[in-house]
């Protein structure tokens, strides 16, 4: 399948491919297709016949982050020199540890000849400033709504119109809600934050334990409650519905929730201020 991307984004991937930079950190919420993105990009850096030069850096089997041991042998793997482009992918950049981010700091000071890292983050603070601060940043545009309707045209109007709505042009989101695939974890998630907005004030502050032992799912909960509580304001306010107050409030909330979480309050706090205001 094709990339899909806004004509700035796509302007922007096309003058990557010319001219790679050392480094680019690839910036969008979760859902945007930045992995689809970053795989298509290696594959354009590298070319054709690009065995063993695209090296993936990813949590091992049984682990939630990249450790600083990885960064280690990545080291020691770009000690061989090459003529031809490379790519370390690194599709979840926020997942590094902060010795591992510190330890890549020191490659991307004196990178090696021919090497090219392509990083991807939900949101910027997912990393050290230093590492931003040496890297060339892409906020990615997402695709218009022609685009996306043009795009996905093949499926059933009804269930188009749903996924835009809650996709809120996030196109990895939208494929997977028309595809049905359910192990999308944002599709889980607005599954969680739709029973959410449907129970009483106690049923949701019971759930606050369970959410806080996994600061990740928290995130993505919140994320989804802010799609859901988008979606449903602008479903109201086409229809002029006297819900629409009460949508722009919850919705005021969850956004707020979100930036308490991405200036590193604690998700409790987060959840228990946002389950009983919502």
């Amino acid at each position: 399948m094709r990339l899909l991307l806004n004509p700035i984004s796509q302007k922007r991937y096309d003058s990557i491919v010319k001219n790679p930079p050392q480094s680019i950190l690839l910036i969008a919420p979760t859902g945007s297709g930045k992995s689809t993105i970053l795989d298509n990009l290696s594959e354009d850096v590298t070319g054709k016949d690009n065995a063993g030069r695209i090296i993936e850096l990813k949590p091992l089997e049984g682990k939630n982050s990249i450790g600083i041991e990885q960064i280690r042998e990545l080291k020691r793997l770009l000690r061989l020199k090459s003529a031809l482009k490379r790519v370390i992918l690194i599709k979840n950049a926020g997942v590094m540890t902060i010795e591992a981010q510190n330890s890549l700091l020191k490659i991307l000071e004196e990178p090696p000849k021919n090497a090219h890292f392509l990083m991807s983050v939900d949101t910027s603070n997912q990393v050290l400033d230093t590492i931003t601060s040496r890297t060339s940043t892409w906020r990615l545009n997402p695709p218009t709504e022609k685009q996306l309707r043009d795009y996905f045209k093949n499926y059933p109007l009804d269930e188009l119109n749903k996924a835009l709505s809650i996709g809120s042009g996030r196109t990895g989101l939208i494929c997977s809600m028309l595809k049905e695939q359910q192990t999308h974890p944002l599709i889980q998630s607005i599954d969680v934050a739709k029973e959410i907005l449907a129970e009483n004030r106690f049923e949701r502050l019971l759930r606050i334990d369970l959410l806080n032992k996994d600061s990740t799912q928290a995130k993505l909960v919140i994320e989804a409650l802010t799609l859901v509580c988008k979606s449903a304001l602008e479903a109201s306010a086409a229809k002029n519905s006297s819900s629409a107050q009460q949508w722009h409030k919850r919705l005021k909330s969850t956004t707020q929730a979100q930036r308490w979480l991405e200036n590193n309050v604690q998700p409790k706090l987060v959840l228990s201020h946002l389950f009983i205001v919502l």
